[in-house]
């Protein structure tokens, strides 16, 4: 199930953080939810793993908090 943000697509964390990074997974903050590729996920309901560019830096953050820079798929 695509979601707003998919692996490999280009984001920034939102200010004051302003960092650019690349999503290199994707997971629900809520683990008890059973099936959840049946439906499309809120981005209050999800974080993602990113790959920070010009760094070794790799760090979880809530979809919410991110705004895209170009898909995947584009």
């Amino acid at each position: 199930m695509r979601q707003k943000f998919d692996v490999g697509d280009l984001v920034q964390v939102r200010p004051p953080v302003d960092k650019t990074g690349v999503v290199v997974e994707t997971k629900l903050i809520n683990d008890n939810i059973t099936q959840p590729e049946e439906w499309s996920w809120h981005p209050d309901e999800y974080h993602c793993k990113i790959k920070f560019l010009h760094s070794s830096e790799i760090k979880w953050v809530r979809a919410k908090l991110l705004t895209h820079l170009s898909k995947i798929n584009e």
